[in-house]
Formats: C-alpha cells, sequence, structure tokens
C-alpha cells in the first residue's frame, strides 16, 4: 500500500510541473523586479543654477541647486549611450555641492530622466533636466576654465 500512495504522489507531483510548463506559469515571483538603473561615471563642471522664485510661495527661503556642465563620460564605469550637455546634480548631504562650485569634477551615480513638461511659458526656464543621483564625486581641477568649456 505504500508504493501505491508513493506512486500516486509522484504521479500528481509530475503533472503539476507538467501543467506549470505547458501552460508558461512559473511556480516562483509572477512580477518581474525593475532593473537597477546603471552605475555611470561623468566628468563635467560644477555651476550653481540661477534660483527659481517657488509659484506656491513666493516668500519661501530658495533652496540652491546645482547642475553639472560640459559633461563628458569619465571613468572606467559604464559609458551611457547618450549624453545631455547637461544634469541637475542632487546628492547625499555629505555632497555639499556649494564647496565644488565652479569646478571641474568627476560624479559616480545614476541618471534619472527629466519628467515630460509643456512649453515654458515667456521668461521661464527651458526644458526640465535630467537628474544625475551623485553617490560619489572627486575633484578633477579646481577651476572649469579651459579643462572643456
Amino acid at each position: 500500500m505504500t508504493r501505491m500512495l508513493r506512486m500516486t504522489v509522484v504521479a500528481i507531483a509530475a503533472a503539476v510541473v507538467d501543467g506549470a510548463v505547458t501552460t508558461g506559469q512559473r511556480a516562483w515571483a509572477q512580477t518581474p523586479r525593475p532593473s537597477a538603473a546603471p552605475v555611470l561615471v561623468l566628468i563635467g563642471c560644477v555651476e550653481r543654477m540661477p534660483p527659481a522664485t517657488p509659484a506656491t510661495n513666493p516668500t519661501a527661503p530658495v533652496v540652491p541647486t546645482f547642475k553639472i556642465m560640459d559633461v563628458q563620460a569619465g571613468g572606467t564605469g559604464q559609458k551611457p549611450a547618450t549624453l545631455a550637455p547637461e544634469y541637475l546634480v542632487v546628492g547625499p548631504e555629505t555632497i555639499q555641492f556649494s564647496k565644488f562650485q565652479n569646478q571641474w569634477v568627476e560624479v559616480t551615480g545614476s541618471i534619472t530622466a527629466a519628467p515630460a513638461a509643456p512649453t515654458p511659458a515667456r521668461g521661464q526656464r527651458g526644458a526640465a533636466l535630467s537628474t544625475f543621483t551623485v553617490t560619489a564625486l572627486k575633484v578633477v581641477a579646481t577651476e572649469c576654465k579651459g579643462t572643456g568649456r
């Protein structure tokens, strides 16, 4: 009787596996994981962006924002298919971009595409910049003059 029970269990298990294979179903994770943004290394000049007046509260303090300009692929990391000439830079509080203003730097991080924006009104900034999230920064030259600008 035990032998008959084992054969039945094996037959049921085989049918379950066969059904999953023939219907294309997977027994694990039904949803694919989102792929992580590739880590890139870029070189460029850190510049402060002109302040934008907050539309909802014109008296609110303006938080300085910075961008990296004259961007080129750098380091030995993965090379992006295309590069924009400049990116908005953000990073952890330990990286104070104001200390690197007008310096040629090598940054490591990832790119987040800019959201689609409507055409700006007269007197407003142009298209939104893609964001480069910096995880590491290294000074290449203390001035941007003559380094690619």
